[in-house]
Order: C-alpha cells, then structure tokens, then sequence
C-alpha cells in the first residue's frame, strides 16, 4: 500500500524513456505491467524482434513479445514504488545496446 494515498494507488506515473544512436524506447506502466515500445532511434522503425531485459529495483526479467509489436514486462515492483531507475538491454540481431531512465509515480488517485 502506498503511504499518504487512500487505497493505496497512485494516479499518474511518469513514463520511462531513452534512446541512443541505435534504439529509443518508451516503457508506460498500468495495472503492474511495463509495456515497452521499441524502434529504430534512426528511422522510428519498430523493432519486433529483439530481446529486452528489464531491470527495475528487485525486478529482474525478459520482456515478453506480444503480437501488437511491442514488449511487456510485469512484475509487483511496479505497484510498490515510488521511484525507479530502469536498465534495458537491448539485442537485436547483431546489434545489442544498453538504455536507461527513470520511472516515477507520482500523486493520488481522485476521488469521485
């Protein structure tokens, strides 16, 4: 439960992103569950293929690949927090890259 809001959710949090010269990547959390857009930081192609490990706090993993073409994470870290850092490593083919940015809840839900 989340200290300071009744219920214990927050109302909005922050999406993650990050780029380099070869990907960029947005991670948007909801219900516990990241999902993970991925593309080409040079074309904004989306990449469907890749593999990306997410590190957030305690939670370590792989995303998985659903057929809407982005990745998705999930994992109780994501309900608990107030703040992350968040590593992605990326592989694509023969090309493999490390992103990171911050994740942050912040705010109460409103009361109807």
């Amino acid at each position: 439960m989340r200290r300071g809001c009744p219920g214990g959710r927050w109302h909005r949090i922050t999406p993650v992103s990050s780029h380099s010269d070869l990907f960029e990547l947005v991670g948007v959390v909801d219900a516990g569950a990241m999902t993970i857009y991925l593309d080409r930081h040079a074309t904004n192609e989306p990449v469907t293929d890749a593999k990306v490990e997410v590190e957030a706090g305690a939670a370590k993993g792989h995303g998985h690949a659903p057929a809407d073409g982005t990745y998705r994470f999930e994992h109780p870290v994501f309900k608990d927090a107030a703040a992350l850092a968040v590593n992605f490593t990326v592989v694509a083919g023969a090309e493999s890259d490390l992103l990171a940015g911050d994740l942050t809840f912040d705010g109460c839900p409103r009361r109807a």
